[in-house]
């Protein structure tokens, strides 16, 4: 098989978002037509080697055909100065993809999916010149970056992305040399940006992006039903996750999260623990605002 018939998915991950990615991978490659055709990339900061050696487990308990691939680098000093996710600096992470991955097409995706749908379409889509295609969300109108945007002359219907899904030109982003476009967009008031990485490539694309059916990232929020999609990139938006405290009894995703959820995953991210724990409290008013709108309102 030959390097251009391959095709690059990668995932940005830290330890926060391990629990969601043994069924996000295990969806990834079941339900991809060729799964020997793909070269599966984790980038991942300062990981701890017995989450490594999960992944590694994973993989192997799915009998992978393809390949897979650790890109290990710093997140806290490539991103250093500029706002946290939860306390954390590794969504910035896909910014380096460019950097890392010697290929003319990537797909990246979150670690909190459900990948019921085959992939492979994706490497032939045309891109009609665009850097980056992803779903359209609607308008920035509708988004909390709405006072980053409007503050530097953008338009409030502006088009507007999800970056849980990207597919990447990398060809046309050392073109356009999109590094050195968001290494700018970065040292202009950092600490107003909003919304990570989703805000710095928005600002980078200014509305101007191959759209992507819309199967391809479907918002799942907990509280809501199964969005009406025969085969979609389900997105577990928000919190709680189907995996969080509850979420068995709170997110209606959690059957179809954990149709795909391998068992030793479970084991490992899903066991009660002093991290789960912090984590439930930290969104309890996310909790009892799920739970309330599912059972009382």
């Amino acid at each position: 098989m030959t390097e251009d018939t391959r095709f690059h998915v990668v995932f940005s991950v830290n330890v926060g978002g391990l629990p969601g990615l043994g069924a996000t991978v295990t969806s990834l490659i079941q339900n991809c037509s060729q799964p020997e055709r793909l070269i599966i990339n984790i980038m991942c900061s300062n990981m701890p080697e017995h989450h490594m050696g999960n992944i590694r487990t994973l993989f192997s308990k799915l009998n992978f055909t393809g390949e897979y691939r650790f890109i290990e680098y710093d997140a806290d000093e490539e991103f250093k100065g500029l706002p946290r996710l939860l306390g954390d600096l590794t969504p910035y992470g896909r910014l380096l993809i460019p950097d890392y991955i010697d290929a003319s097409r990537v797909l990246y995706l979150d670690s909190d999916l459900v990948i019921d749908i085959d992939v492979l379409p994706l490497q032939d889509l045309d891109m009609e010149g665009h850097v980056i295609a992803a779903v359209l969300g609607g308008s920035v109108a509708y988004t909390n970056d709405l006072p980053y945007f409007l503050d530097r002359g953008f338009d409030r219907e502006m088009s507007y992305f999800n970056s849980g899904v990207l597919l990447m030109d990398i060809d046309a982003w050392k073109e356009k040399d999109i590094t050195k476009v968001w290494r700018d967009i970065v040292k202009d008031r950092p600490e107003t940006i909003p919304t990570v990485d989703q805000t710095i490539l928005n600002r980078v694309c200014g509305g101007n992006f191959r759209h992507l059916p819309k199967n391809y990232n479907v918002a799942f929020l907990a509280h809501y039903k199964k969005p009406d999609y025969d085969r979609a990139v389900f997105h577990f938006i928000g919190s709680p996750k189907p995996w969080d405290f509850l979420g068995n009894l709170i997110h209606a995703g959690y059957g179809l999260w954990k149709q795909y959820s391998p068992s030793f995953w479970e084991r490992e991210y899903q066991q009660m623990s002093v991290g789960r724990l912090d984590r439930a409290w930290n969104i309890r008013r996310s909790i009892g605002r799920a739970f309330k709108k599912r059972y009382v309102s």
